[in-house]
């Protein structure tokens, strides 16, 4: 896993929508694709260059052949991540931090990528097209998305507070949960199939682990506390010429520390990862610590 962090300044003042992530993820698609595509065809699919496209890997992300368990899938998850600092009025030479995530091989393109945030950003952002011009050289750090993480990681030294950053979209059964339904079993079960169809798709590791008996133990255990709310959230689709609801759960959950354990190095991990709908987009983050109860 890769991680990149960016700085820019805006050119001129204007306004970016709250929530800037689907504005990013858009605008980076399209510089991608006007950066490397040689076909000039509309349509992705069809591409006689499609196996080798680095816009087809990034935003189509067939699923290699020969996946055992995970062959039933059409799509493997995107392997990249943007997190931007939230948007609103922007004046003139403010920063902006875009932190960048990539998985697997996509970390060999990353001056590519990098690239095409740049293009994206100086040709302007949102609606009313801010744009913006990448003032500080990226800084990586580049560390295994193991499908049994273990190692290098801080003990939990009391009950564990999660914080949603930002909104966080998980589908059960058809329906978004709600602040009132949000388990631990579902939180961990959505959190674990995304870290191993990553491990799997693009770290090209079996994830052999036990997931059924993971979520099984999941599924017994409860929050501490969750003190839940909708956040309501909206993107336009330039697509669809319509509004998009992205509403979801921000808030705190607790976890009390004797049931932690046997999930930590998966929460820990997600931090990174992300989880529910809309990751890439940057939903679904979440930040961790540990509180010592009072005696």
């Amino acid at each position: 896993m890769g991680r990149y962090d960016l700085t820019f300044a805006a050119r001129t003042a204007g306004q970016l929508p709250d929530w800037a992530g689907s504005a990013w993820r858009g605008a980076f698609g399209h510089a991608l694709k006007q950066s490397v595509c040689v076909t000039g065809m509309k349509d992705c699919a069809p591409c006689p260059m499609f196996d080798r496209c680095v816009h087809a890997r990034i935003f189509e992300t067939p699923p290699p052949t020969g996946q055992g368990k995970m062959r039933k899938y059409t799509t493997a998850p995107r392997p990249y991540v943007l997190l931007p600092t939230p948007g609103g009025r922007i004046e003139a030479g403010q920063t902006m931090k875009l932190a960048l995530r990539l998985f697997g091989s996509s970390n060999q393109d990353h001056a590519l990528i990098i690239r095409a945030l740049e293009r994206a950003a100086w040709r302007g952002l949102g609606r009313n097209q801010l744009s913006l011009k990448l003032s500080q050289p990226e800084t990586s750090t580049v560390s295994t998305l193991d499908a049994a993480p273990g190692r290098d990681l801080p003990e939990i030294d009391g009950d564990l507070h999660i914080e949603l950053l930002t909104p966080l979209r998980i589908r059960i059964r058809d329906r978004y949960v709600g602040p009132a339904d949000l388990s631990f079993g579902d939180f961990f079960s959505v959190l674990l199939r995304r870290i191993s169809m990553l491990c799997t798709f693009h770290q090209r590791q079996p994830f052999e682990l036990d997931f059924r008996a993971l979520v099984d133990a999941a599924r017994r255990v409860h929050w501490q506390s969750a003190n839940l709310r909708l956040t309501p959230l909206k993107r336009y689709s330039s697509r669809q010429q319509t509004g998009i609801d992205m509403s979801g759960l921000t808030g705190t959950l607790v976890l009390a520390q004797r049931d932690a354990a046997s999930f930590w190095p998966w929460l820990w991990l997600g931090q990174h990862t992300l989880v529910g709908r809309g990751c890439v987009m940057g939903l679904g983050h979440y930040r961790m610590t540990t509180v010592k109860s009072a005696i």
